[in-house]
C-alpha cells in the first residue's frame, strides 16, 4: 500500500508548481480522495501519511498535503 499512496502523492506533486521559497508542493486533496486514486481504505491511508510525515517527506493539513520530498516519495512507488 505504501508504494501506491507514494506513487499517487508524486504523480500530482509533479504536476503542481512548487511553493515559494523551497517549501514543497501544496496538493489539495484530502486522505479519501487520496484513497480512492490508490485504491486503498481512507484509515489505510491516514495511517500511512502519517508515517511519510514523521519521516519528514510530506506535511499534513486540513485538506491538504505538502510534499517535501518528491524524489524519496519515487524511491518509494518504485518508479
Amino acid at each position: 500500500m505504501p508504494e501506491r499512496i507514494a506513487g499517487a502523492l508524486a504523480t500530482l506533486a509533479s504536476a503542481s508548481p512548487e511553493r515559494p521559497l523551497g517549501r514543497g508542493v501544496q496538493i489539495k486533496l484530502t486522505h479519501e480522495q487520496l484513497a480512492a486514486l490508490a485504491a486503498t481504505s481512507r484509515e489505510t491511508t491516514t495511517k500511512i501519511l502519517g508515517e511519510f510525515a514523521d519521516e519528514g517527506f510530506i506535511t499534513l493539513g486540513r485538506g491538504r498535503i505538502t510534499v517535501l520530498d518528491q524524489h524519496q516519495l519515487r524511491r518509494l512507488s518504485g518508479n
